[in-house]
């Protein structure tokens, strides 16, 4: 392990001390500052998103001792390196004190706190709701994380930018650790510390200046950088405004009929656009032989009236009939092409059809594993469980049994336990007593939905990926597509498969949650709420959707409402909850006309069909 160390260190010393011909001091400072940011930050970012996203006993005492570590004078982080490295330290038998190596592990130590404190901080924001999420749809720990750091950039490169001011800036430690020696571990910092006391202070100005550059170019970048990231988001509101005025009210409708007319022209080739574009041809044909008629006639009756032109007007008949020959011809070679583009058209209709074929077995595949574990667990059963919150209890369920591939609706009044029962049975949460018995794969739709800092149909692809965090090979790519997009015109948001999330409204935004939560192969699903922010027309078309994935699938639907008639038109089963407990259970028309229960009766009393 010493070994292994020293040799590390070795080539942080390799690569950072080069004397003053070659580089100088500028290209010393430079490297030295950007290893150290590389370095400090690269640990710093992982333990902020991790502390940040998890909860431990004494995280709120760590999270104190780093922030307070973001005020450590560099000259106290200068003095614990100095003493670590001397001879008589634990690692002066290295020999790195006085070395660009020293320097750089003292600005690792300022830097650390800065970056890790500032990630701590971002990833708090947005921390519970990602990894939820990610957790709803069946992510793994490695993809939910590397999701919340994707979603925190921005905050965390301004960390990075925090963290390598404070480097490029410090004076005390480097200067401490590194004793500012000459084409070896002097720096711009120290060399303007130096020619200051020489007197030099045209150098120490000139010095002064060109860090100030280099700060406000690295600054440059990286807001140049956001600003061109703000202006595509810009660009896709845009777009997506114009795509929105410009369609028709039933999109749906229209991208139905352009499918099947798609369909129709690859599986019959001698459709009506053949058709027409051979009659267009024929009357191009017709045209062009109207107008040699009409020079015929014209012709002949020069014949008649000039007999002595006789041999003018026979050769214009041969270029005439040679004319003929040769309109015959294109006539002949446009009617092969149009026979060899209905051979093209029909071998791509056979491709598309063999594609088709393919993904429809790998779907029954999928379906088929689905069903036979509903076979195996035919029923969901809920024992004794029970929660509480600060002596509050939310749920008490004494025993409750569903039967797999139904649609059950729960209804109840606010704070009744809905959406904690969701929670427990998604894994989000634990009850404090009791046992569930569920699937393997199940899928949760939150009450609070989010959507990622990507596009709409890459937040719909991320679900069909599952662990992948990049769907790899031509064929995985065009299926996930496929289902994407058959997803998104399930909810009719096709026409906005391309915008971002923050350009959307609420009920859009939920629209496509409900795609990306029913486009996984799942075999339970939890949807808090699904149509709570969607318009009526929208909500038919959720409606059909869920009913859809339950009949091709066979999966157990659970969903949670406040509207009665909604649980009526596509539940197989109702249960009505009041303060955790289960007061009424049984089929819609029962439950809601007939309620056995006083409170349920209180409950239903306001509900019209």
């Amino acid at each position: 392990m010493n070994d292994l160390t020293k040799s590390f260190f070795e080539a942080i010393n390799l690569i950072t001390s080069f004397d003053n011909e070659t580089y100088g001091i500028i290209g010393r400072s430079i490297i030295i500052t950007v290893l150290s940011t590389l370095i400090s930050s690269a640990f710093a970012i992982s333990v902020g998103v991790v502390i940040g996203s998890t909860k431990f006993w004494g995280r709120k005492n760590l999270i104190r001792v780093i922030n307070t570590f973001m005020g450590l004078p560099p000259v106290v982080a200068g003095l614990i390196v100095f003493l670590y490295l001397s001879r008589s330290g634990p690692l002066g038998e290295f020999q790195l004190l006085f070395t660009p190596t020293a320097m750089v592990i003292a600005q690792i130590i300022i830097i650390f706190p800065i970056v890790c404190g500032i990630t701590i901080g971002s990833v708090n924001l947005k921390g519970k709701q990602v990894l939820e999420t990610c957790h709803s749809l069946g992510f793994s720990k490695f993809k939910s994380y590397m999701l919340l750091a994707n979603e925190c950039r921005y905050p965390i490169v301004s960390a990075l930018l925090a963290g390598y001011g404070r480097a490029i800036s410090e004076v005390g430690a480097v200067m401490l650790v590194g004793g500012n020696i000459q084409n070896s571990t002097r720096v711009m910092t120290t060399a303007i510390v130096l020619e200051t006391g020489k007197g030099n202070y045209d150098q120490a100005l000139a010095l002064g200046m060109i860090l100030l550059i280099i700060s406000f170019i690295l600054n440059w970048v990286v807001q140049s950088f956001q600003a061109d990231n703000q202006h595509e988001r810009s660009q896709k509101l845009k777009t997506s405004k114009i795509e929105k005025i410009f369609s028709p009210r039933n999109h749906k409708s229209n991208i139905n009929s352009e499918k099947n007319n798609f369909d129709e022209s690859v599986k019959t080739p001698n459709n009506k656009e053949f058709i027409n574009y051979k009659e267009n041809i024929t009357s191009v044909n017709d045209k062009k032989n109207v107008d040699f008629i009409k020079s015929k006639k014209h012709i002949d009756i020069k014949i008649d009236y000039t007999s002595k032109n006789t041999y003018y007007i026979d050769n214009k008949k041969k270029e005439e009939s040679k004319n003929e020959t040769n309109e015959t011809n294109e006539t002949n070679e446009a009617n092969e092409t149009n026979e060899t583009n209905v051979a093209n058209v029909a071998n791509v209709a056979n491709e598309a059809n063999e594609a088709n074929e393919a993904n429809e077995i790998n779907e029954i595949n999928e379906i088929n594993e689905i069903n036979e574990i509903n076979e195996n667990n035919k029923l969901i059963t809920l024992k004794n469980v029970k929660k509480a919150y600060n002596s509050r209890t939310v749920l008490d369920i004494e025993n409750l049994e569903f039967e797999t591939g139904k649609i059950i609706a729960i209804l109840g009044p606010n704070g009744s336990g809905k959406s904690t029962l969701f929670r427990i049975m998604a894994g989000l949460e634990k009850q404090d007593a009791g046992e569930i018995f569920l699937g393997d794969k199940v899928s949760y739709l939150t009450q609070d939905i989010y959507l990622f800092d990507l596009s709409v149909i890459k937040n719909v692809k991320l679900a069909i990926g599952k662990d992948d965090f990049a769907l790899k090979g031509k064929k995985q790519k065009k299926v996930a597509i496929r289902k994407a997009n058959d997803a998104l015109e399930k909810v009719n948001m096709t026409t906005f498969n391309k915008s971002h999330p923050a350009n959307l409204s609420g009920g859009e935004r939920q629209r496509v949650a409900i795609a990306r939560t029913l486009v996984q192969n799942s075999q339970i699903f939890l949807l808090d709420e699904p149509a709570a922010s969607v318009d009526t027309l929208s909500t038919s078309l959720v409606e059909n959707y869920i009913k859809e994935t339950k009949r091709k699938t066979g999966a157990t639907i659970f969903f949670t409402t406040h509207n009665p008639s909604q649980a009526l038109r596509i539940a197989d089963e109702i249960v009505i909850l009041n303060e955790g407990i289960p007061i009424e259970k049984g089929l819609p028309c029962n439950v809601l006309n007939n309620p056995e229960n006083e409170t349920a009766k209180a409950f239903l009393q306001n509900w019209r069909i």
